[in-house]
């Protein structure tokens, strides 16, 4: 509650981020709330390819962004499967 009351007193002054994360959001660094959410798909998505290892990485990952509404133009599955393996590259085995 004392975050919300803060970000009302800034008047603007101050992003949610900043006042949440006290890190300020640029277009280049996303948000942290953007971060976590994509670390919640990915991990999702990893379990999917665990439990179906009889397929292809392309066909769970299409079924993925069908289920969660996300197969779109601006998402397509080859780039969904590049951030995938990128995301996957920073995390500890």
């Amino acid at each position: 509650g004392w975050m919300i009351n803060s970000y009302r007193l800034e008047h603007g002054e101050k992003s949610l981020d900043q006042v949440f994360t006290g890190q300020k959001h640029t277009k280049k660094n996303r948000s942290h709330a953007y971060k976590s959410h994509k670390h919640l798909y990915f991990s999702v998505f990893a379990e999917m390819l665990i439990k179906r290892p009889e397929e292809t990485q392309t066909a769970v990952a299409e079924d993925f962004l069908i289920d969660h509404g996300f197969l779109t133009k601006e998402i397509d599955v080859l780039e969904f499967l590049r951030e995938f393996r990128r995301w996957r590259q920073t995390k500890p085995v």
